[in-house]
């Protein structure tokens, strides 16, 4: 039986409840759980449900990543640096699987399953597609185009910055809001100048001139497989490309995902998932162009097979959360959040407390000194900063010691923010106020990049309160090398 706890104590009432029996033979956890109900949803009326859903319901989950500084040291070279991955935008919206077929046009589905029969959210009727002032429904492409296909992305928002920095919650949690209410909301949301947008990661699913209906019922798939000899050989063989260049010396620890890319063996022909990301971006590009070309608004993630850091580091300048690091040779790995450690795919999202905590030979705190303040974008802010300018001091290996603007602090309460200005009563120009220069505060924020030793999107170390620390400038001192080993670069 499942680990015992609320959330599985609840679930397995919920199976109770319905009249359903576990099966001894499979070893249960949440996810198997939410899965099996989904199923018996599913079984009650399985007219109601189109071959899109049952498909997304089969996954278990679209692919999850770990961050690459969790999985670096399984590597002789940095998967940043390594010929055999490749360097994706990472995306800050909602994650959407999308299915479609001739014989019901486009479908959407969210990673997270509902409440009410725990299959993934369809929030299809909620959908519109706004491009040059006419507006179509997903229902709207039916035999539109000769193709089945199910892809993995993020959906977007145009138009919404404003709202997320006077909300302050993330987009990803805004998006959500605006699709967990109403259709009529959702609907009056886009048609007052948001309109949608899709970034397609990647394809799970393609079938030139689909049969109508499916020729195969796609189905959850709830077996453990035992890890003898063939299951290994037969594994091996077909991923040894993508084993080696991701660190897997053998089996070890990761039956799981042995387990998973032997069940790949007897998928559908038309299930891609089983061959390598190379190939499956060629297909990618494809559907993209198909869909963008008939004024759809669909775009391919930017990716970049080679200059990988400074790919990254410029969209971390650029305001950007990072990238995402893709195995060449991997197949799409769905399935149980248990097997993120799969390093077909890798978060670039390091953040500095991350680091400090995982290495006992630093401090506790990243420490930096004040040293300006910068005007607030938007001309309407009269009296109030807008970012923070702060310093540390370099020490060199030849001995010197300068001081390095290492970081522009955001996400400071407006109450602060306005402590912090000084106002030039004739011209209106915004300063720092002098009384809070040289004051020591803890910060946080991502990896720092490799050519300027400065990390974006820095933030305050405790929760967004700004505490001045009883320390001077002076002690705010870092050795060159050690800054370097907190580069994108080694990713550690």
């Amino acid at each position: 039986m499942a680990e015992n706890n609320f959330r599985t104590d609840k679930l397995e009432q919920a199976i109770h409840s319905y009249g359903l029996e576990f099966d001894e033979n499979v070893k249960w956890d949440i996810e198997k759980m939410i899965k099996y109900l989904g199923d018996y949803f599913i079984s009650l009326e399985p007219q109601k449900y189109s071959w899109g859903a049952k498909y997304v319901q089969s996954l278990g989950t679209p692919m999850l990543c770990k961050h690459m500084k969790d999985e670096i040291e399984k590597f002789e070279v940095s998967p940043i640096e390594s010929s055999d991955y490749i360097a994706e935008t990472k995306m800050n919206g909602m994650r959407i699987l999308l299915y479609y077929s001739p014989e019901t046009g486009f479908e959407f589905f969210t990673r997270r399953e509902s409440s009410g029969n725990y299959l993934n959210g369809n929030i299809t009727n909620k959908f519109l597609f706004i491009e040059k002032g006419l507006i179509t429904e997903p229902k709207d492409y039916i035999n539109k185009f000769n193709y089945r296909f199910v892809i993995d992305g993020e959906l977007l928002i145009e138009g919404i910055e404003n709202e997320i920095q006077t909300t302050q919650v993330s987009i990803e949690d805004y998006i959500q809001s605006v699709f967990s209410s109403n259709v009529e909301r959702a609907r009056e949301f886009q048609k007052d100048g948001h309109r949608l947008k899709m970034v397609v990661f990647d394809v799970l699913y393609f079938e030139k001139s689909p049969s109508i209906p499916p020729t195969f019922e796609p189905k959850y798939d709830y077996g453990e497989r035992e890890i003898n000899p063939d299951l290994v050989s037969w594994v091996e063989q077909h991923y040894s490309k993508y084993l080696q260049s991701a660190g897997f010396a053998g089996v070890g620890r990761a039956k799981k995902l042995y387990q998973y890319l032997y069940s790949l063996k007897n998928t559908d022909k038309n299930d891609v998932r089983k061959y390598p990301f190379v190939k499956r971006r060629e297909l990618r590009k494809l559907i993209v162009n198909l869909l963008s070309k008939n004024n759809l608004p669909f775009s391919e993630v930017e990716s970049e097979d080679e200059n990988k850091i400074e790919f990254t580091e410029n969209i971390l300048g650029s305001g950007g959360e990072g990238s995402i690091l893709k195995n060449k040779w991997a197949p799409y790995i769905s399935g149980l959040r248990s097997t993120r450690g799969h390093r077909a795919a890798m978060k670039v999202k390091q953040s500095i407390s991350t680091m400090l905590s995982s290495d006992c030979n630093l401090m506790e705190d990243f420490d930096v000194f004040i040293t300006g303040a910068n005007a607030p974008k938007s001309d309407r802010i009269k009296d109030m900063i807008g970012s923070l300018s702060c310093s540390i001091y370099i020490k060199k290996k030849d001995g010197t010691v300068v001081e390095h603007e290492i970081a522009n602090i955001t996400g400071i309460s407006h109450e602060w923010k306005k402590k912090l200005a000084k106002v030039d009563p004739e011209t209106g120009k915004i300063t720092l106020n002098p009384e809070y220069e040289g004051k020591v505060i803890a910060v946080d924020g991502l990896a720092l990049t490799a050519t300027k030793l400065k990390f974006q999107h820095a933030t305050l170390k405790n929760n967004g309160k700004l505490e001045f620390k009883a320390k001077n400038p002076s002690e705010c001192v870092w050795d060159e090398d050690t800054l370097k080993e907190m580069t994108l670069t080694r990713g550690k």
